[in-house]
């Protein structure tokens, strides 16, 4: 019986160390473009901050789980227990997620 795959577990060795992982949502096209348009307009500063902001919602969004730690081994919280640790992570955490969603080249592309 067919049955859609939602959702990827991705590993996250570069960013968090050996056996760490984030589960995701997998995107839907819609969801897709219109973060691609966020990073697309980014020629003033107020745009770039708009596409942080898209790319820090479309993450929270997508992340179903994870067994990230922070710097002193304890582990991090869940987004849907707290939205406030996106904005902790690391430009390189928030990137191997986004890379993850979207591919490695979204958050360089330009009109």
């Amino acid at each position: 019986m067919p049955e859609r795959l939602n959702t990827k577990r991705v590993a996250t060795d570069s960013v968090q160390g050996a056996e760490s992982y984030v589960t995701l949502r997998r995107a839907t096209s819609d969801e897709s473009r219109e973060l691609y348009k966020a990073i697309r307009k980014t020629d003033t500063p107020e745009s770039e901050e708009a596409a942080y902001q898209a790319q820090v919602a479309f993450v929270q969004k997508h992340i179903v789980g994870w067994n990230w730690v922070w710097e002193d081994g304890l582990p991090m919280p869940s987004p849907k227990d707290d939205p406030t640790v996106i904005g902790k992570l690391s430009d390189q955490e928030l990137k191997a997620i986004v890379d993850a969603l979207l591919g490695p080249d979204a958050a360089t592309l330009k009109n």
